[in-house]
């Protein structure tokens, strides 16, 4: 009897297909305290979502300047995709939204949104 066996990896990848995008139409200037602000909290999403249940809040104020975002993968990714999709989420609204002070932006499989104000999703 001739037994074979197959090794065989699957390696997904997150579906970064842009799906839909809100621009809140006032902007920040660059430099200012909302911008390191928003920068903190783009670069929180992107690298804490995946770790913290694929839902992840955050915030951040600089000098008063508070922006707060939220970062969500669809469940069926592994860590390092929900990392990878929020990565293009964070290239993305940059592109999309450039200086709105909020936003929210649906990838395929992930999406953020940041604002001035909390909110609850």
């Amino acid at each position: 009897m001739l037994l074979s066996h197959c090794l065989c990896i699957i390696r997904s990848n997150p579906e970064v297909t842009f799906v839909d995008k809100l621009c809140n139409e006032a902007q920040f200037w660059y430099w200012d305290d909302y911008d390191n602000a928003f920068y903190a909290v783009l670069q929180d999403l992107r690298s804490n979502t995946a770790g913290n249940g694929f839902n992840y809040s955050t915030q951040s104020s600089v000098n008063g300047a508070k922006c707060f975002g939220h970062g969500v993968c669809n469940g069926a990714l592994t860590q390092a995709d929900c990392t990878s999709c929020m990565g293009s989420a964070y290239d993305e609204v940059q592109r999309e939204c450039p200086r709105s002070i909020g936003a929210q932006l649906q990838l395929h499989d992930c999406r953020l949104r940041y604002e001035q104000y909390s909110f609850t999703e």
